[in-house]
């Protein structure tokens, strides 16, 4: 009998042998072996197999790529998100994009890309990654197509996928600055005029700004006291009642109501009634409606003097608020009570 056929039979021989007893010691044995090779075996999560940004060593302020490799069990299916959530000091620079091919024992390595940004010098952790897997196995999935964005799963992913947080290490940025600068320190202004100014030159401006400031007062002097160069020592202030009638006559030489603008022609007219009540008594302030106005100048004037100008004015009324548009020679007749009523008061 050959030496292996012995071996196996004297096994075989010293099992049965060893009764129930020893049956039970063995399978005691034998069952966290079992259990190990459980754990052993893929538990379906993703790993991240290598990182790098290009450039090796981005500079400050300069957008760089950050490219991760990650290597997922088969008949997986990965969701990535379109941007990488911004840390303190990378941030992200738009969407990212995704390849797949396939990896060792089965497996798939999904490369995803992301444009970032670094915003402080020196060492910097990356963004982590958050990648979403499908709970349920694609074993027909081919390895090019296993990457999906995260917006696919919608608002309430859980229940068909399973979130795994990758962390990705850290970044080294430079300094934009040349190397022979680094050792730069600002100093603070040594004094507010400088050290490169000529005394006579001070001299001269100081000269000049002096010069400049007695003629001011010597010709504003001049003209509050007059000398006899015919210049006005005062203009003489307009009254309410000549401001107001040159506004009227300048309203009507522009012709709006006889162009079919008669918004803008009781607009008018009736601002400068306004402005002249406003400068005769400073009371009747603009926030008065047009009847509470009419009611204070009827109360001051008499209604029997305020009658011929209250129907201009509730038609002016009219016209600004509803949709009535009177001929040019009935907007003239209404004008020209509200001039008149302006003179009758101002004489009488």
């Amino acid at each position: 009998m050959p030496t292996e056929g012995l071996v196996r039979g004297g096994i075989l021989a010293g099992t049965v042998r060893l009764g129930w007893g020893s049956a039970a010691f063995a399978a005691c044995l034998i069952w966290p072996l079992s259990g190990y090779a459980q754990v052993s075996r893929s538990t379906g999560e993703p790993r991240v197999v290598e990182v790098q940004v290009e450039p090796g060593q981005p500079l400050f302020g300069r957008a760089f790529e950050l490219r991760a490799t990650l290597r997922i069990p088969p008949g997986s299916l990965a969701f990535f998100p379109d941007t990488l959530t911004s840390v303190y000091a990378v941030e992200s620079l738009g969407p990212g994009r995704w390849s797949s091919v396939p990896g060792p024992a089965d497996s798939i390595d999904l490369r995803a890309v992301y444009p970032v940004i670094g915003l402080r010098e020196g060492l910097s952790d990356l963004p982590v990654l958050e990648t979403w897997m499908s709970v349920d196995s694609v074993p027909d999935r081919p390895a090019q197509d296993i990457a999906r964005s995260l917006a696919e799963l919608g608002d309430n992913p859980e229940g068909r996928a399973q979130s795994f947080l990758l962390q990705l290490g850290t970044v080294t940025v430079v300094s934009v600055l040349p190397a022979d600068t680094a050792e730069l320190e600002p100093r603070p202004p040594a004094d507010v005029r400088g050290g490169v100014w000529n005394a006579w030159l001070l001299f001269a401006a100081l000269l000049i700004a002096a010069a400049g400031i007695v003629g001011t007062r010597m010709r504003a002097r001049r003209l509050r006291a007059g000398d006899g160069s015919g210049l006005p020592v005062a203009v003489p202030h307009r009254s309410p009642t000549v401001e107001a009638l040159r506004e009227l006559d300048r309203i009507r030489a522009q012709g709006w109501h006889r162009k079919g603008q008669m918004l803008e022609f009781y607009s008018a007219s009736t601002e400068a009634l306004r402005l002249f009540a406003r400068e005769t008594e400073p009371r009747w302030g603009k926030a008065l409606t047009s009847r509470e106005l009419l009611d204070r100048m009827e109360r001051r004037w008499a209604p029997g003097r305020v009658a011929a100008l209250s129907e201009a004015v509730m038609v002016a009324e009219r016209v600004k608020f509803g949709d009535h548009r009177p001929d040019a020679e009935a907007a003239e007749r209404d004008w020209l009570k509200i001039r008149e009523w302006i003179g009758s008061v101002s004489s009488g």
